[in-house]
């Protein structure tokens, strides 16, 4: 996953890199490495595939994660 790629995901799934790095269990600082060329392990990869793939659930709710 490149960082474009990981931005789009976040964007698709309405998540700030704040908010996903809470969700990814990563820091604030992490999330917006990514975005911004890290690398990016392939677990948090798959993860943000599978859940724009099921972008059906609102992971802005509060009892989401």
């Amino acid at each position: 996953m490149t960082a474009a790629q990981y931005r789009e995901a976040l964007a698709a799934l309405g998540l700030t890199q704040a908010r996903a790095a809470g969700y990814l269990d990563i820091s604030v600082r992490t999330s917006n490495g990514y975005a911004n060329g890290w690398p990016i392990p392939k677990t948090v990869e798959l993860l943000l595939n599978l859940l724009v793939r099921d972008n059906d659930k609102d992971l802005n709710a509060p009892n989401a994660v």
